[in-house]
């Protein structure tokens, strides 16, 4: 089966977002996909958005990292550099979320954008070493 997310979708999603948001977590505080609320994770809205179901509030998978989450529940949908966009942003935004910064979205998102940004560059000079430029 081919994959079907690649980083330049979550990209998009990326601009779609709210700075001044926090990551969804437990009345312990533990960050998580979805809250009783309702709310999300910075990388569970993307997933939302993407058109993926998210755990319920009670699932196991609901405390679970990106990286595990989407390979075990999506397997194949998601490209290697797509999930590890997810994660970065998941990781920036659980830090300051536990932090209660406010504008942890904010800061996730700026780590995501570099992290594409970086990316591309790095496949951009590796075709160049391969034709020869």
């Amino acid at each position: 089966m081919s994959k079907t997310i690649y980083m330049d979708d979550i990209y998009k999603m990326i601009e779609l977002l709210p700075d001044e948001k926090q990551n969804a977590t437990t009345d312990e505080g533990e960050c998580i996909y979805t809250n009783i609320d309702g709310d999300h994770c910075i990388a569970g809205e993307i997933i939302r958005m993407l058109g993926f179901n998210l755990p319920d509030v009670e699932d196991y998978d609901n405390r679970l990292p990106v990286r595990t989450f989407v390979e075990s529940r999506y397997p194949d949908k998601f490209d290697d550099n797509a999930i590890e966009m997810l994660f970065v942003g998941q990781s920036t935004a659980d830090r300051l979320t536990h932090s209660e910064d406010r504008l942890a979205w904010c800061f996730a998102k700026r780590d995501m954008m570099n992290f594409f940004n970086r990316t591309r560059k790095e496949e951009i000079a590796q075709r160049k070493l391969q034709v020869g430029e």
